[in-house]
């Protein structure tokens, strides 16, 4: 049900909205690069009980199917406590889930993989991974709050952290169900994927359907008693010990969904450019836009590129699309021979967030905050053919509308807007909690010419 929020918006024939429902407890979209749209851009995936980031409260947490052509409806998917990794499959048929008891048990807690008609019929198992996984002394832990489903709809993966019962360590696994025969496999494990933002491919080609974007958090280091006493053991009198990073930061790959064929792309890890961690393809190509945060003064701590701690303020946060490259050295925008592209140049505002696209590639949309970072805005940008180096020019952008999540109260960063469209792009949808209570928004696209 829709109550109009017409205030918000910046533009007269893009009507904004408020979707309604579940008696005053938190409702928002899930994360915008979920892939939790039916192919049609008729339905969607909401959730109840939980924040935008994925953290929520298990006894509150629900997943809702939106119809948009009953005056956005919302119809329960789910009926059991701590489901999370949500996904819609290509065709519009089905909708996944997994449920795992981690929160309740600790390690070693087994989760399931389970499968509904998008009618919200048939709820089944497909497969299931024990608490201790075959054959090891690995246990299961926390599982990533979203899941990414291939565009032929045979596989999909998520993120598991698995506990050595040997090593007494953590480290994160890409999990890979095959969807047709029911079981699954462990592609790659490594101590450094903790939040790893697994998206695969939405091209049709059946090569490049089998590759996964990955995001590698460098010198990341599971804050255990074991990796403290081996530091503490080999430090001097008063020499203070942490886990703190060690490296430049976060970088972009993407990988075959079998463990293989590792590649670069060209952001961050230098001492004036971070990846911030939000990035997107651009509908089937292989373009992927990231977010960078950038600093005119560069910064090193033992000569190790540290931008993050640089004591000089940024310059702002921007967008750039690149393609895959063929090396794997983890240098980032100082990879040889890179090449990229600006999207955000002729816009107004240098901060800019959270973004997601269409599924031809033609537009998408992002938040941002204005110069002195007081206001949040929501903008449309049009893409051209990035294959011949063409970037969104001073007429290729809309302001949708302001202040679309309030600055305000003791919620102030947990309700992020996190924008994404629909997939034919008729609909844009956010979060807000200008009503004193966190809703999905949507934005009527039909009608704008742009």
């Amino acid at each position: 049900m829709l109550k109009s929020a017409q205030a918000l918006s910046a533009i007269p024939e893009v009507p904004i909205s408020e979707i309604g429902g579940c008696d005053g407890e938190n409702l928002c979209h899930i994360y915008m690069e979920a892939q939790i749209f039916s192919p049609d851009s008729k339905h969607f995936i909401v959730h109840s009980g939980s924040t935008p980031h994925g953290t929520h409260d298990p006894t509150k947490h629900i997943y809702y199917r939106c119809d948009i052509e009953d005056d956005f409806s919302l119809h329960p998917m789910t009926d059991r406590l701590q489901v999370t990794c949500p996904a819609i499959s290509p065709d519009g048929k089905f909708f996944y889930y997994i449920v795992t008891n981690w929160q309740r048990h600790g390690h070693g807690a087994p989760i399931e993989l389970r499968r509904r008609n998008l009618d919200g019929s048939d709820d089944i198992i497909i497969t299931a991974i024990p608490g201790r996984l075959p054959g090891s002394n690995l246990l299961l832990g926390e599982v990533y709050p979203l899941s990414t489903i291939s565009s032929d709809g045979q596989r999909l993966a998520t993120r598991i952290a698995l506990f050595s019962t040997r090593t007494q360590c953590w480290t994160y696994a890409l999990v890979v169900f095959n969807l047709d025969q029911g079981d699954y496999f462990i592609s790659f494990n490594d101590a450094e994927y903790v939040n790893a933002h697994p998206q695969y491919s939405r091209s049709l080609d059946p090569d490049e359907s089998h590759d996964i974007m990955l995001q590698h958090n460098h010198a990341h280091q599971h804050d255990n008693k074991r990796l403290l006493d081996a530091l503490r053991a080999k430090a001097k009198p008063g020499q203070s010990v942490s886990l703190a990073p060690r490296a430049a930061g976060t970088d972009i790959h993407v990988i075959c969904d079998d463990g293989s064929h590792l590649r670069d792309l060209p952001f961050g890890r230098s001492a004036t450019e971070m990846a911030l961690g939000h990035q997107c393809w651009v509908g089937r190509s292989n373009w992927i836009i990231v977010q960078c945060k950038q600093w005119a003064q560069p910064h090193f701590i033992n000569n190790v590129p540290s931008p993050f701690q640089n004591p000089v303020p940024d310059i702002g946060v921007y967008l750039f699309a690149a393609q895959p490259m063929e090396r794997m050295d983890h240098l980032g925008v100082n990879t040889p021979d890179m090449h990229r592209l600006p999207l955000c140049n002729h816009a107004p505002d240098n901060w800019f967030g959270h973004f997601g696209g269409d599924i031809e590639g033609r537009r998408f949309i992002v938040d941002a905050m204005n110069p002195e970072r007081q206001l949040s805005r929501l903008y449309l940008f049009r893409l051209g053919n990035l294959d011949q180096g063409e970037t969104p020019g001073p007429d290729d952008w809309k302001l949708l509308g302001d202040c679309l999540t309030s600055n305000k109260g003791p919620n102030y960063g947990i309700e992020h807007s996190h924008p994404f469209l629909s997939p034919d792009s008729r609909y844009a949808f956010f979060n807000s909690n200008v009503s004193g209570v966190l809703r999905p928004y949507v934005a009527d696209l039909k009608n704008l010419d742009f």
